[in-house]
């Protein structure tokens, strides 16, 4: 019995039934089965639909009466089931449910109470697999439609659209609405959601190189409240050491306007925003054990570049940085999400410029534009379009005419932006764009 919950051999035998055309026998146990196992069975009774067409979900819930506590109890255990497409990353993710559902709530109209739920886990899908945040939004909007505003979903809902926004806009109301919303959910012992709202707020403080006060932030919340919630925890600590990285790229860009080299003083300062950077990983990694999700590849790509980040000051992290990349490589093969090959092909990069490849890490960038280029509002977008004019504007001398077009049209395209005036990274782009006037 201990065996068959093994989520390998679960999923198997989920998988075969689904095949032979019996998911009658799964529904007829799974709340047995769930209340052997809540955290697992979810999961992978959703995955298991994926095969699944939309006259396929209808023909299974006509075998399934939601008049009685027994239909609704499955379709509970379903919805949690799809609220969690990243907890286990070997599992597929049942896509074609969603417009499923909209059609089975015309028949079965006491499924109406669960479209909020299943469209705020249709938002979530499309933002953290997809990386399609128009369609994740769309979701939200529909999601909120269906909620009422004092309930707990529909706060749930505004922190995911809330968090979408951020990705694309620059309101300081966006700011307002997480410290509200984590006012919200703290003074309500809500800890998981607060940690999520503590992680997408302190991430637009990083977008806008407030990075002091991101750290703020993240230190907001009791991390032992979330002892029970690994991936969260891991992701907090993950964000405190992104913010070290980011004090060292700061030390790192003001150090190259100066002549004279770096003094001691500031090389010490690098050395110590390192540490506490590689220490703060340490603990997530940690918190995340062997797990493959996309919360470890994100973990990965951070150690790969703030190992980067400090080699001309200690060239023995070197060897980290390829061991981090190899681990990326390795780890994007069970999970291809775009944003993150996009996080990867910048590491790469990064590592060719210091190899003297120019040519290649600039165009290794292009190949990482293409797969995100059709969200223009996209802050990976805006990240690519950084580095790109700036490795272009480092190698101006070395890089034949049609690759420095490339870095102007980069510069161009990144000023258009809405980051704010005292945005250090529109700082940098108006020096690169007097660099590029000076050149013509």
């Amino acid at each position: 019995r201990k065996n068959f919950f093994n989520r390998a051999i679960l999923l198997s035998f989920f998988y075969r039934k689904v095949k032979d055309g019996r998911i009658g026998d799964i529904i007829s146990f799974l709340p047995q089965w769930y209340d052997v196992n809540p955290h697992i069975v979810p999961t992978v009774f959703a995955s298991s639909l994926t095969s699944l067409n939309i006259q396929d979900y209808v023909d299974i819930a006509e075998k399934c009466t939601f008049e009685q506590a027994f239909g609704l109890e499955i379709m509970d255990i379903l919805i949690q089931g799809l609220s969690q497409p990243l907890s286990y990353t070997q599992f597929e993710y049942p896509a074609q449910i969603f417009p499923a559902l909209d059609v089975l709530v015309s028949s079965y109209p006491q499924l109406d109470a669960y479209r909020a739920y299943w469209n705020y886990a249709a938002a979530k899908y499309y933002m953290t697999v997809k990386n399609d945040y128009q369609q994740a939004i769309a979701y939200c909007d529909k999601a909120m439609l269906y909620s009422e505003k004092e309930s707990k979903i529909y706060h749930v809902v505004m922190l995911q659209q809330n968090m979408l926004r951020s990705k694309t806009e620059n309101s300081v109301d966006i700011l307002e609405i997480f410290e509200s919303l984590y006012t919200h959910f703290s003074e309500r012992q809500e800890w998981v959601y607060a940690g999520e709202c503590i992680v997408s707020w302190g991430a637009m403080l990083r977008r806008q190189t407030e990075f002091e006060k991101a750290l703020q932030v993240y230190q907001r919340i009791p991390l032992e409240r979330l002892n029970n919630s690994p991936l969260i925890r891991a992701s907090i600590y993950r964000r405190i050491g992104t913010v070290y990285k980011n004090l060292v790229q700061r030390i790192v860009r003001r150090t190259k306007k100066e002549d004279g080299g770096i003094s001691e003083g500031k090389l010490s300062q690098i050395k110590e925003n390192y540490t506490a950077a590689i220490s703060s990983f340490r603990l997530a990694r940690t918190e995340l054990g062997s797990s493959i999700n996309v919360e470890t590849l994100s973990l990965l790509s951070e150690m790969t570049e703030t190992s980067i980040v400090v080699i001309p000051f200690m060239p023995e992290q070197r060897y980290f940085a390829d061991v981090y990349l190899a681990e990326e490589e390795k780890l994007l093969s069970y999970i291809p999400i775009p944003e993150r090959e996009v996080l990867f092909m910048r590491n790469r990069a990064r590592l060719l410029e210091l190899d003297g490849d120019y040519e290649g890490a600039v165009n290794t960038l292009m190949e990482a534009k293409n797969y995100i280029e059709g969200d223009l509002k996209s802050f990976r977008l805006f990240e690519i379009y950084y580095q790109l004019c700036r490795t272009v504007m480092r190698h101006w001398d070395d890089l034949p005419e049609d690759l420095r077009l490339v870095g102007r049209k980069a510069l161009s395209a990144a000023l258009s932006f809405d980051l704010g005036n005292k945005n250090e990274y529109r700082k940098a782009l108006l020096q690169a764009k007097d660099f590029f006037e000076d050149k013509l």
